[in-house]
C-alpha cells in the first residue's frame, strides 16, 4: 500500500494542496495529511475532507489522518465518530479553520502573555520591544521638534492620552 503525507504548513498553500490531491488521485495513491500540532490538526481535518468529496470518494477503511484528539486551544475542537472499525472525523460545525479561545491568545502571545513573563527568552525579547518603542518615540517627538518638552507639556500630553484610554475602555464596554 502507498501512501502521501502531506505536511500542509510547508508547501505554498490550499492551491498547492489542491494540486498534491488532484495527483495523488489520478496515480491511485492514498493521502495521509500531517498533523499534530496545534492547529495543524484542525486544518487537515478540512483537507481529509476536501481528499474524501472531491478527488477519492472511496469509502475505504485503510483511509487515515494523523490527529490529538484532545486541544482545548479552539472553540471547535476535533471530534471523531467512533465506529467497529475505528475513528471518523466529524465536519467541524463553524465556519473556517479553527477559531483560537481568547484566554489562550492572550496567554501565548508572546513576549507579553502570562506563559512568558517568567521564561528567559520572554523577558528579553520585551525588553527589547520596550526599548525600541522608547527609541522610536525619541525619534518621532525629534523629527516633531518636541524632544525638548518641560514637565507641564508632558503631563498635558499624559492627562489627554490617559482620558483618550479610559474613554475608549468605558465606551467599549458600554455595548456589553
Amino acid at each position: 500500500m502507498r501512501y502521501v503525507q502531506i505536511d500542509s504548513c510547508r508547501v505554498c498553500g490550499i492551491n498547492e494542496i489542491l494540486s498534491i490531491l488532484l495527483m495523488s488521485a489520478k496515480a491511485g495513491v492514498k493521502v495521509c495529511p500531517h498533523a499534530g500540532g496545534v492547529g495543524l490538526c484542525e486544518y487537515v481535518r478540512h483537507l481529509s475532507m476536501i481528499d474524501y468529496v472531491c478527488f477519492n470518494p472511496k469509502d475505504e477503511l485503510d483511509r487515515i489522518c494523523e490527529s490529538v484528539s484532545e486541544c482545548k486551544y479552539f472553540y471547535d475542537n476535533i471530534s471523531f465518530n467512533k465506529t467497529k472499525d475505528g475513528l471518523f472525523y466529524k465536519a467541524p460545525v463553524l465556519p473556517g479553520y479553527a477559531r483560537m479561545r481568547e484566554d489562550y491568545m492572550k496567554a501565548y502571545t508572546f513576549p507579553f502573555g502570562s506563559m512568558w513573563m517568567n521564561e528567559a527568552k520572554g523577558i528579553a525579547a520585551a525588553k527589547e520591544y520596550v526599548k525600541d518603542a522608547k527609541l522610536v518615540l525619541k525619534e518621532d517627538a525629534k523629527a516633531r521638534g518636541t524632544e525638548k518638552w518641560n514637565g507641564t507639556e508632558k503631563m498635558c500630553v499624559l492627562s489627554i492620552l490617559t482620558a483618550c484610554c479610559v474613554g475608549y475602555y468605558y465606551l467599549s464596554k458600554r455595548g456589553n
